[in-house]
């Protein structure tokens, strides 16, 4: 009889961890959309053969060189603000 309310107890556990897990994706979809909404990035998004890139052009076009800046490993092109600035 032991072993029964053991395992009963477990089903339970387990049935709220992926509850809060369901919840916890649902929060963090409604939020991350609302945040996109509420603070856009910088520049704009343009399309490179099917892909969707984030670009950003700054300075005045006076024929100096041109320089790309890439955020790469999953980083944000904001990080380069004070590099630009």
């Amino acid at each position: 009889m032991h072993a029964v309310l053991h395992e009963e107890s477990f089903e339970s556990d387990a049935g709220l961890l992926g509850a809060g897990a369901v919840a916890g994706a649902l929060f963090q979809a409604f939020a991350a959309g609302s945040d996109a909404a509420r603070y856009p990035a910088p520049g704009r998004m343009v399309d490179v053969g099917g892909y969707r890139v984030h670009m950003q052009v700054m300075g005045d076009g006076s024929g100096g060189p041109t320089v790309v800046l890439d955020a790469g490993l999953d980083s944000f092109s904001t990080n380069w603000y004070w590099s630009s600035h």
